[in-house]
């Protein structure tokens, strides 16, 4: 079993060979940094059950006059572990939905909204956030473009990370596709087919003992008069999750 401490060094160097890829293949400059990704606490996710990493496309941070700016931050350490972060990010807010209801047996209309209750937010940092794509990019980007530097940066990385951070459950955020080689083999087929209005919305894998939860994003804007939206998005894959996962 892994220590607190052998497992902080160890995602410390994980951010130091994000920074050095970064260097070496020019992505760094004077406006652009990496931005970090990973597990905030690592007493409260070691200690979790099931041990949970979601993981996306890419953040974003500024962008002005069309230039992409940003970075040289740490998601986990400066916004899930911040006491004052404002959590009107919908992707973060749909994740603290999903997370605190699975931590307390709750589905979505049984719980605070989280602007009332902001603790709900310290679900956070129990979980691995593994982005794709370790560069600031834009609040939306197609699956090729994620899927590029995916395959040419940070695909051993990502790779280094599930194993450090060994999740019982991996939620990928309309993500599975562009990783799926890492994961799944071609013939592998779901367990589990979750339906929104006619259209598979939720499919379910195991592989290797580990739970593989391929959803729509987070941050998925939903069709103004679509039946359900946020609420069957959290109460889906609550319910997804507890039944599947043993």
């Amino acid at each position: 079993m892994i220590s607190n401490e052998q497992f902080e060094l160890r995602q410390n160097e994980i951010e130091m060979k994000i920074e050095k890829m970064a260097e070496r293949e020019g992505l760094i400059t004077s406006d652009v940094g990496p931005i970090y990704d990973g597990v905030g606490d690592a007493c409260a996710f070691l200690s979790s059950h099931p041990r949970i990493a979601w993981v996306l496309k890419e953040p974003y941070d500024v962008v002005k006059d069309e230039k992409i700016e940003g970075g040289g931050w740490s998601i986990p350490r400066d916004c899930f572990m911040n006491d004052a972060q404002d959590w009107s990010n919908r992707t973060w807010q749909r994740v603290i939905y999903v997370m605190y209801g699975l931590r307390h047996n709750l589905h979505y209309a049984d719980m605070d909204y989280i602007r009332d209750n902001w603790e709900m937010g310290k679900v956070l940092r129990e979980i691995a956030w593994i982005n794709l794509n370790k560069m600031p990019a834009r609040k939306t980007s197609s699956n090729a473009a994620v899927k590029m530097a995916y395959d040419k940066y940070w695909k051993k990385i990502v790779k280094e990370q599930i194993d450090l951070y060994n999740p019982d459950v991996i939620v990928f955020g309309n993500t599975l596709d562009i990783c799926r080689d890492a994961f799944l083999e071609e013939m592998d087929s779901p367990i589990e087919y979750v339906d929104r209005e006619d259209v598979c919305f939720i499919s379910v894998f195991k592989k290797d003992g580990r739970l593989l939860v391929h959803a729509y994003h987070p941050g998925f804007r939903y069709v103004k008069g679509v039946k359900g939206g946020e609420q069957h998005y959290v109460d889906s894959l609550i319910d997804t999750i507890q039944k599947c996962y043993k």
